[in-house]
């Protein structure tokens, strides 16, 4: 039982008291089934506004994971970038841009640990190089760098991804290792596998050791001078 209109009367009346003009109205009793039904509604609209409530932390908690996802997302994405990219364009001319980015990759790409024991050797371009690369759409620059830094680092023919071997003087099973006139011995290796045309990376070893940078062409261009 609640009183209304003010504090309990200390008399126990179990009567609601007439208003009378121009006197201040007494409490009022209300009768235990008003008092449940009030109570009843109190409960309702606290139990929807905790569904209310319940469905409104529901709705944050999938936006929060939503917007997680969409930030470690787009980190990964920068990252790639980030991973992908090239050095600056440095200079005008094309060879030693190219011997910059080889550089740079290979400082990018090879712990300093490692680095002692794979330098960078003696190379050379030789005269289809740099326009085997503009002409290769097949394979982004990033690639073919990585491909070069293999292979002047000595490490290609260690590498199971690579595919390094010796070009043959035709495709034909056990024909004997091409070499050129100046006894220079033809190799070859991926610069990306299991892509279509499969583009590959070709050089000569001289018999010096330095190594000559021939094409870069696709898997089934052999072609190489």
């Amino acid at each position: 039982m609640r009183w209304i209109h003010g504090t309990a009367p200390a008399h126990s009346a179990t009567t609601k008291l007439a208003r009378r003009p121009g006197v201040a109205p007494g409490p009022t009793r209300v009768d235990a089934n008003e008092e449940k039904g009030y109570l009843a509604a109190e409960i309702s609209r606290l139990r929807q506004s905790l569904r209310r409530d319940n469905q409104t932390i529901t709705e944050l908690r999938r936006e929060q994971r939503r917007l997680t996802k969409q930030l470690r997302d787009g980190q990964k994405t920068a990252d790639t970038a980030s991973n992908r990219a090239l050095p600056l364009c440095c200079f005008t001319n094309p060879e030693e841009q190219f011997r910059y980015e080889v550089t740079q990759i290979s400082l990018w790409t090879i712990p300093e640990s490692e680095r002692a024991v794979q330098p960078l050797v003696d190379y050379v371009l030789g005269p289809d190089w740099l326009a085997s690369i503009e002409a290769m759409d097949q394979a982004d620059r990033r690639d073919i760098i990585e491909a070069t830094v293999d292979v002047v680092t000595r490490r290609a023919p260690h590498k199971p991804s690579s595919d390094a071997h010796h070009l043959r003087t035709h495709t034909a099973g056990g024909a004997p290792r091409r070499r050129r006139a100046d006894n220079a011995t033809a190799m070859r290796c991926s610069i990306k596998r299991n892509t279509p045309a499969a583009p590959r990376l070709m050089w000569w070893v001289r018999p010096n050791q330095t190594l000559e940078l021939g094409r870069v062409a696709l898997h089934d261009d052999y072609r190489l001078r």
